[in-house]
């Protein structure tokens, strides 16, 4: 079958594969106008370079449209450099993280036909049309794109791409990426019941951390899918697809604790069974006692907080203030209900000491979690932390384990990582850990857990 547009998630190595809800979306956008479209996951079917170039030579396509994540930058560029040679008449459009932070920067570099900065759900139809028609003059009427003029100027128009209303969004077709097609290798490689299927309920994020740069994507402002919206979503996905388990994959599931808790109580109502987490990096002071309650009920076994460090100096400087005292009663709380926490932790962020981080390892000891990661700091394209450092572009070395090979606080980077290696050590040595990585690992998983290790000791 001939298709116009290809959503392409080329090959690269990852130890965690979920379906890429973003082209999801906007591929079934253009499903829904008529427009023959595929999307091709690389890390679904394991496919290898070759593989790929030979998949899009079957089919021609009119249009490539890729997600850029700033270490896969640079096989982004080869790629487009080789299917240039292939097919030269193939339009190729780029959105994502890292091309909404730096657009002019990325179109000087990749050299595609278009930038999409922010969400595209809205400009994706009109954008597909005008270059299927070949009525590249109406580009100019698009918001937030960036494209070359046939006389060769770089144009970048203004306004943003954010979707007002996430309910006037379709629900993800998910024939186009069968949910019990992939892996089993998603976030934090555990899970209780396959398939899974993966669910954003919001967007947006008003808080104003210096090293994160998820305002940039989704805007300041945090909207709401309806929880009936998100409703019909599960049951798409448990009746339709046979998912047994939901990853929540917002960035602020627990920020309205009404919206949160609709949703939980819609699946009660709805007597839906099924397991859910949410891998992300919660605030953990966002929980309470009613949510909790409730999230066990309606299936809750695991949550993940990005807490990144506990000691208060850091924080302050940092702008991630906690409540260390409600922190610690809330994961008692979670581990009194059987619902399993992961910590996400950074060394190395500015205002960093040998005695910072010792004193984050000693507040540690009173928290309970059954999981904990340390990254090292990376300042992320698009936050305020990288326009303040400057580091150096080498966008390959953007990896949040191993940080990007240089420090940004008064210790060096091999003592930053003397101090990653010893927190991961602690953690892998934990026996509660112990205990649950036993109890979840399933065989046909355990390549992909040896993987995983080997991965984090070699890098740091």
């Amino acid at each position: 079958m001939q298709y116009n547009t290809l959503f392409i998630v080329p090959p690269t190595k990852s130890l965690t594969v979920s379906p890429p809800l973003g082209l999801l979306y906007l591929a079934t956008i253009l499903q829904k106008a008529g427009i023959a479209v595929k999307i091709i996951d690389s890390l679904k079917e394991n496919l290898s370079w070759e593989q790929l170039y030979k998949t899009i030579a079957d089919i021609q396509p009119e249009n490539i449209c890729l997600s850029v994540m700033t270490p896969r930058l640079p096989s982004v560029k080869e790629f487009i450099r080789d299917i240039r040679h292939k097919q030269p008449n193939v339009k190729i459009i780029l959105g994502g993280p890292h091309i909404t932070a730096l657009p002019r920067e990325s179109f000087a570099e990749l050299q595609p036909d278009v930038l999409v900065k922010g969400e595209a759900e809205n400009i994706i139809l009109p954008l597909i049309q005008i270059l299927n028609s070949k009525q590249l003059e109406k580009l100019n009427g698009l918001t937030g794109i960036v494209f070359r003029r046939p006389d060769g100027e770089i144009v970048e128009t203004t306004g943003e791409n954010h979707v007002a209303d996430l309910n006037a969004l379709p629900l993800p077709d998910w024939t186009l990426l069968p949910p019990g097609e992939y892996p089993p290798k998603p976030a934090n490689l555990f899970y209780k019941a396959f398939p899974i299927g993966s669910i954003i309920t919001s967007r947006g994020c008003k808080y104003n951390c210096p090293f994160c740069a998820s305002r940039q994507t989704f805007g300041a402002k945090i909207r709401y899918r309806a929880p009936e919206h998100v409703l019909q979503e599960i049951k798409l996905l448990t009746e339709r697809h046979g998912v047994k388990e939901i990853h929540f994959l917002d960035d602020n599931f627990v920020n309205n604790k009404a919206h949160a808790y609709a949703i939980c109580r819609a699946i009660l109502d709805s007597n839906i069974k099924i397991h859910w987490k949410v891998p992300g990096g919660l605030k953990i002071n966002d929980l309470d006692a009613e949510l909790i309650d409730i999230f066990k009920k309606s299936g809750c076994y695991q949550l993940g907080f990005g807490l990144e460090t506990l000691d208060k100096t850091v924080q302050k400087m940092n702008r991630k203030i906690i409540d260390l005292d409600k922190s610690v009663e809330i994961v008692k709380k979670l581990r009194k209900n059987k619902i399993e926490t992961y910590g996400y932790f950074i060394i190395g962020l500015p205002g960093e000491t040998s005695e910072t981080i010792k004193n984050t390892f000693r507040l540690l000891k009173k928290f309970s979690f059954d999981y904990y990661h340390f990254s090292l700091f990376t300042p992320t394209p698009g936050s305020e932390y990288f326009q303040k450092f400057q580091p150096p572009q080498d966008w390959s070395k953007y990896l949040f384990t191993n940080g990007t090979q240089q420090s940004y606080c008064d210790l060096t980077l091999a003592e930053l990582k003397k101090y990653q290696r010893q927190a991961l050590l602690k953690s892998a040595c934990n026996f509660r850990t112990i205990t649950k990585i036993i109890r979840y690992i399933k065989p046909a998983q355990l390549k992909y857990f040896a993987e995983l290790i080997l991965s984090y000791w070699q890098k740091t």
